[in-house]
């Protein structure tokens, strides 16, 4: 049996797409991997990490000073396992959708260009976790990063920032705090 690196996996299911300008419709494959952080009361530390598919599409209401911006729609699966395990303590598996803005401050002198993410969706979880009371939880998010041309292929590499909570419906709320390193290839 082959085993592949999410990364890895992540350019093999690229390998038939082509490059595109940074004025047309966009569709991203990615890979995530992560820990949550101990901030704003969660005590749930976790490690996790998920496949995601992007669509972006250019939004010139979105253009920020010389930032090109594009409306961003992103489905992700997502698996979580807590670091030390207590009683109590599950693995959880997850469903996610965010909605939001990139925009992109391309620079005509150089092929790295540095990116920004902000949005807000909501993440459906199979069973809750200790910090996650509820299955339905709401997911603001921020990213940053690079996208640099590798072949013909642009990939993006980044960190993303992600809250979840369930915006104090269920108690107690003590939300999650997620931080990510991504990798995305635009195809």
């Amino acid at each position: 049996m082959i085993k592949l690196s999410l990364p890895a996996a992540t350019l093999l299911l690229a390998s038939a797409a082509s490059a595109q300008s940074l004025d047309s419709e966009s569709h991203y494959i990615g890979a995530f991997f992560g820990k949550s952080i101990v901030m704003l009361g969660s005590s749930d530390i976790r490690l996790g990490g998920g496949l995601s598919y992007g669509y972006g599409r250019p939004e010139p209401r979105f253009k920020l000073w010389t930032m090109k911006g594009q409306f961003l729609l992103t489905g992700y699966l997502d698996h979580t396992w807590p670091i030390h395990y207590r009683p109590g303590d599950a693995q959880n598996y997850s469903t996610g959708f965010l909605a939001g803005a990139r925009w992109l401050a391309q620079n005509p002198r150089s092929n790295v260009t540095p990116y920004f993410d902000f949005g807000w969706g909501f993440q459906m979880a199979d069973q809750s976790t200790l910090d996650l009371p509820s299955e339905l939880n709401s997911t603001p998010w921020a990213g940053t990063g690079i996208m640099v041309p590798i072949g013909k292929y642009q990939t993006l590499f980044g960190l993303r920032f992600v809250h979840i909570s369930n915006a104090g419906f269920v108690k107690p709320n003590r939300g999650e705090d997620e931080l990510f390193l991504t990798s995305e290839v635009r195809i």
